[in-house]
């Protein structure tokens, strides 16, 4: 097989993707599925966007196994998945939460961004004790105390820019 591409499955991936989009289009614009064309002929729990999940299941299946049987083995596998995942998964968390958190939150601009801030602080502080104690401790009690009156700051705050 070596690193052939399979051009057949890139159709099959994108009528999936639009079955999953038209699914959500009825639970989107009517509250449930029950106006989708598939549940009406095969009954409950028939979606189109149901069945374009499995096939992504099947196909990624096997896309994944042709790639390891064919590649250098499991460790260069598993870092090649985890380059192509990572960077992608990473880019989609600063996106939505600094770009469209700030533009689609209640709170003033400046009140989200010191609650970022203290996101920040909370993700350091972990990383900091898990260092240096290398055991499961309870550390949620002092990160709490050091952040809440920012909380509590930028919330009053939002509600007296209201």
């Amino acid at each position: 097989m070596g690193n052939s591409h399979f051009p057949g499955f890139d159709g099959l991936r994108l009528a999936a993707a639009i079955s999953v989009l038209f699914s959500h289009a009825f639970l989107i614009a009517q509250g449930t599925e029950d106006g989708e064309p598939l549940h009406h002929l095969l009954g409950p729990g028939n979606i189109i966007g149901l069945y374009g999940v499995f096939t992504f299941f099947i196909i990624s299946g096997f896309l994944l196994t042709s790639s390891l049987a064919s590649g250098a083995g499991v460790v260069q596998f598993s870092i090649n998945r985890f380059l192509r995942i990572v960077p992608g998964f990473l880019f989609c968390i600063v996106a939505t939460s600094l770009l469209i958190g700030a533009l689609v939150t209640p709170l003033a601009l400046r009140s989200y961004i010191k609650l970022s801030r203290c996101a920040l602080e909370r993700g350091r502080a972990m990383k900091r004790r898990a260092q240096s104690t290398r055991t499961l401790t309870p550390w949620r009690i002092g990160i709490s105390k050091n952040c809440a009156p920012r909380w509590r700051c930028a919330v009053g705050e939002s509600q007296r820019n209201s």
